[in-house]
């Protein structure tokens, strides 16, 4: 019978979100024997404000 662990991860990153599952895998495996799956659970996006010049 097959058992795996499941854990949950927060990662970031100031670039894009593929840059944030890079942070949090890199981090992951420092600890973590065999990750074989990564599942996006949710996602955020901070907006910033854009002046009228800017656009």
């Amino acid at each position: 019978m097959p058992v795996y662990k499941s854990i949950q991860l927060v990662g970031t990153s100031e670039i894009n979100w593929a840059d944030a599952v890079k942070n949090c895998y890199a981090e992951a495996k420092k600890t973590l024997r065999g990750i074989r799956n990564i599942q996006i659970i949710e996602s955020d996006v901070k907006v910033k404000r854009i002046s009228a010049s800017e656009s």
